[in-house]
């Protein structure tokens, strides 16, 4: 029966992550389509330059950590969604599930350096 509350627990996590994750997709989409729109009007729009010139600063020298997080925050999910799978088809195979090492409660919380603008 524990196996089945874990098995809940982390299926409610999960939909709540892909929910998440999809309107942080959604966000970076129009982000995207932003700059599009920049890039085209830059040729005959010195905002629009303005603005592709300090995108690419921040780029250059600020963005490279922001890349670096979401590229690790991409890694930990999958991770993790692999590991629910796994557990997933165990259970699904009549298996016991994987003594879990921490309750998510009862794990530490790593602190994250955010830098608001």
């Amino acid at each position: 029966m524990q196996e089945l509350e874990q098995l809940k627990d982390a299926m409610t996590d999960l939909r709540r992550r892909k929910e998440a994750m999809r309107e942080q997709m959604q966000a970076f989409q129009a982000l995207q389509d932003e700059v599009a729109a920049l890039r085209a009007r830059a040729a005959h729009d010195p905002d629009a330059r303005r603005k592709l010139r300090r995108l690419d600063d921040l780029m250059q020298h600020g963005g490279q950590g922001l890349a670096d997080r979401m590229n690790e925050q991409a890694g930990k999910a999958e991770r993790c969604l692999k590991r629910l799978g796994d557990e997933v088809a165990q259970l699904a195979s009549g298996g016991a599930a994987p003594e879990v090492s921490a309750h998510r409660e009862s794990r530490t919380v790593k602190q994250f350096n955010r830098v608001f603008v």
